[in-house]
């Protein structure tokens, strides 16, 4: 699965670099980008490696050897489909995980 930034954010912990690093694009409208988007657009990230893979629903989009293509310039989708078969099955575990939608903000104990 992929890695819980949470603990390296609260305490400065060590970050397990073992599986690769997830996140979803776009999810408050307030931080969204004004201008029109490609269709489809990616709505997740998963990078692992010299990989970066873009994603709508976990089904990809994109596929980028960041080693090679930092400017992600050349898709590899269609060179390199395991990989980006390997990464969406992450994707798409990171997206079937409970989480808290909420949307409320905790507020940090006060400073001493």
């Amino acid at each position: 699965m992929g890695v819980n930034l949470l603990p390296h954010w609260q305490s400065g912990a060590d970050i397990d670099r073992s599986g690769p690093l997830l996140w979803q694009l776009d999810l408050y409208p307030r931080l969204q980008r004004h201008y029109p988007k490609p269709i489809p657009y990616a709505t997740e990230v998963a990078m692992e490696g010299k990989w970066k893979l873009l994603s709508r629903d976990a089904v990809p989009l994109e596929l980028f050897d960041l080693e090679a293509d930092i400017v992600e310039g050349v898709n590899q989708l269609d060179n390199q489909p395991e990989v980006a078969a390997r990464l969406a099955r992450s994707v798409r575990s990171f997206l079937d995980e409970p989480r808290d939608s909420s949307g409320s903000v905790r507020k940090r104990p006060a400073r001493k």
